[in-house]
């Protein structure tokens, strides 16, 4: 049984937070994050990955303190600049392309990394399911008001192609916003839902990001 939460002593800072359930809070030269009760694997996806990552090279938060009974963490703190920030603060166009390029050479590292997570079966994407997610997300923006019905034997193409096509170690939710900047240094944030997928999956995300 998870122990009541503790409060947060009055000398932390609550931050916004990204689109989940975790709170985060900023101490003195750390962040706090607290997970949900039911938030077992995200949990523990976090640790192997931040392992994962940081063998590989890859510069991620360090973990300076996990309690798996209370669901929480004491991360390093890389501050609030992220890329899209850091992208709009950079005058030069020359320093604009060379940061884009640095972070699409995180890619290859990232698809590198070793995977001991799970068998490749239990570990990738399920493809139609994210399909379907983007029609159900779109229906009332993109093809608002339209019929779709034609994208059914577009989308079951498509499944496919991808399926029997190369797949790779992807980040999933790779954009400007989920990367930490300092003092020109990249650091991801957000990768604890690394899993196999399409090779081109994590261009494509960087390539469309909404938020650049």
């Amino acid at each position: 049984m998870k122990p009541p939460l503790s409060a947060v002593p009055s000398d932390y800072t609550p931050l916004q937070g990204d689109a989940s359930s975790r709170p985060y809070f900023r101490g003195r030269g750390h962040i706090l994050v607290r997970y949900p009760a039911d938030a077992g694997e995200t949990f523990e996806n976090y640790l192997l990955w931040t392992e994962r990552y940081g063998a590989g090279g890859i510069r991620v938060p360090k973990i300076l303190d996990a309690d798996r009974y209370r669901m929480e963490m004491k991360l390093e703190d890389w501050g609030d600049t992220d890329g899209v920030t850091w992208f709009h603060q950079l005058n030069a166009w020359d320093e604009k392309t060379a940061f884009v390029r640095s972070m699409y050479r995180l890619i290859p590292l990232i698809q590198s990394l070793e995977n001991k997570k799970q068998r490749k079966t239990e570990n990738q994407i399920d493809v139609e399911w994210e399909l379907k997610f983007f029609l159900k997300q779109t229906a009332d923006t993109i093809f608002k008001n339209l019929d779709t019905s034609w994208l059914q034997p577009l989308c079951s193409q498509i499944i496919r192609v991808l399926e029997s096509g190369n797949w790779a170690l992807a980040h999933r939710d790779y954009h400007f916003r989920n990367v930490l900047v300092r003092n020109g240094e990249i650091c991801i944030i957000d990768f604890q839902d690394t899993r196999l997928a399409p090779v081109y999956y994590d261009n494509v995300s960087l390539l469309f990001d909404n938020y650049l």
